[in-house]
């Protein structure tokens, strides 16, 4: 069981989904050419400019120092937002874990009696036994997997975009707003229900060996600021996986709508905001620049013109 509390305690925080660690790749690097676009977006107001930056949650030590525009749009800022704040570490959340993911070691219930016959036939398809991961409920299940094939590629939520930026609102006594909050986070996946947890561990098995092909290109598309490239590798995922569908707006499209109603409310207030979210929650029709841009905001990609950084984009929403 010291394993077992070990592996929680390192799984607690693993926000959302394989997706929203896109922009990993073995040999990667986080820096970007002086000029070209960034997976960054400029938010003006009449009051203040602020910035919507795409994460990616874990890393390599190689992915830093940042390009130089991301840390300049991040010091001309006075608050940082983050979907969950981490800096506080990960233990408080052990015995939320192991009360909303586990079965009871000596009940008779357990994983194999919540799949489907597809997961099921997965798990052996890439001889993996499902009883030793029996006491783990499908979505701590499909955690573990991912973050062990991450671990194995020598990633580390500790170097993630969100921790560095953590580290640096500390060092300037920034004030931290969090989009929902860790125990949010949590529920997420606990609450989620048993058909979209079934279908995320079955992705999780299917996509052990192809992943790091699917890493190699995110990344690839994270630092060329390709956001469009990155919403239609998506949306052929979702086109060839339909089973995916519920799950995406579990994860994405009820998040992003009430991310923006509270970005929405920040950006009223006339403080520099400067906010870091997944990767995945800027791009397509339903994502956090789009909502913003449909609120009447002025949201543009820095590096996608010769503008300058903090410089007027348009006029901006009045507020």
């Amino acid at each position: 069981m010291r394993r077992m509390r070990s592996v929680l305690v390192r799984l607690a925080w693993l926000p959302v989904l394989i997706v929203l660690l896109a922009g990993l790749a073995q040999a990667a690097s986080g820096r970007s050419p002086g000029d070209g676009r960034l997976f960054l977006w400029k938010i003006v107001t009449p009051k203040a400019t602020s910035y919507l930056l795409g994460s990616v949650h874990v890393a390599k030590p190689d992915f830093y120092p940042l390009d130089r525009r991301v840390e300049e749009a991040f010091a001309q800022c006075s608050v940082l937002a983050v979907e969950a704040d981490i800096s506080g570490g990960l233990d408080q959340l052990t015995d939320a874990v192991k009360s909303l993911g586990l079965y009871p070691a000596d009940g008779g219930d357990g994983l194999e009696r919540h799949l489907s016959p597809r997961t099921l036939r997965q798990f052996k398809k890439i001889h993996l036994d499902v009883a030793a991961l029996r006491q783990l409920k499908p979505w701590l299940a499909a955690l573990v997997i991912d973050a062990q094939l991450f671990k194995a590629l020598g990633f580390d939520v500790n170097l993630g975009i969100d921790k560095h930026f953590l580290d640096a609102a500390r060092q300037r006594r920034l004030p931290v707003r969090q989009l929902e909050g860790l125990d949010a986070q949590l529920r997420l996946f606990a609450d989620m229900p048993e058909a979209c947890a079934d279908a995320q561990l079955y992705e999780a098995l299917r996509s052990v060996q192809t992943k790091g092909r699917l890493l190699k290109q995110t990344i690839a598309y994270w630092q060329a600021g390709d956001a469009e490239a990155l919403d239609r590798l998506f949306a052929r995922d979702l086109a060839a996986h339909p089973e995916y569908r519920d799950g995406a707006d579990w994860f994405f499209g009820r998040r992003n709508r009430a991310m923006a109603e509270i970005v929405d409310g920040w950006l009223g207030e006339g403080e520099p905001v400067f906010v870091v979210v997944g990767a995945g929650h800027l791009v397509g029709p339903d994502g956090l620049v789009a909502l913003l841009r449909a609120k009447g905001y002025d949201v543009t990609q820095v590096g996608a013109s010769s503008q300058a950084l903090g410089g007027s984009g348009g006029p901006g929403r009045r507020g």
